[in-house]
């Protein structure tokens, strides 16, 4: 079963006579459909590296990015925290520690964040890990897999 991304909301959404050009197209072909978020543009807010200040829980430091966080947690607790458990599920608890504190600190990104659909793709060029490339969608998306199970729990508060 082949699956097409329409973005249909923000930033380079399709119009209604695209929307319904492309639901003729599915229905011929028999391709299913789902909305995605990609978080390039109108939910620039959601990147690892968008300018949302916050303060993290581990260390009480203030930040700018979660990836400007996450580095530097984990340059400093790399040692005592590999003893402590595996590297990554320390990276893993790390990351949606810092975008749970990004989002729980900053209203408008939470709103943000809770308005998504069923679907977060991380847009990434070089890092296949935490991102996928679009439109191929290649890549872990394990950063966009955090994102929305912050915003799962955040619906269901």
């Amino acid at each position: 079963m082949e699956f097409i991304a329409q973005k249909q909301s923000g930033e380079d959404s399709a119009s209604e006579d695209e929307i319904q050009y492309f639901k003729n197209f599915c229905e011929k072909t028999g391709a299913e459909t789902f909305n995605i978020c990609v978080t390039d543009d109108e939910h620039e807010v959601l990147s690892l590296d968008a300018i949302t200040p916050f303060k993290a829980s581990i260390n009480n430091k203030l930040y700018n990015t979660v990836m400007e966080a996450y580095n530097d947690i984990i340059m400093e607790n790399t040692i005592s925290n590999i003893e402590k458990q595996s590297h990554t599920d320390f990276n893993l608890d790390l990351m949606y520690e810092l975008n749970r504190n990004k989002f729980d600190q900053n209203v408008q990104a939470k709103k943000l964040l809770m308005s998504i659909p069923n679907v977060i793709v991380y847009k990434t060029e070089n890092d296949q890990y935490w991102g996928s490339s679009i439109p191929e969608f290649d890549g872990d998306n394990v950063a966009g897999e955090i994102l929305l199970e912050i915003s799962k729990e955040y619906n269901d508060l």
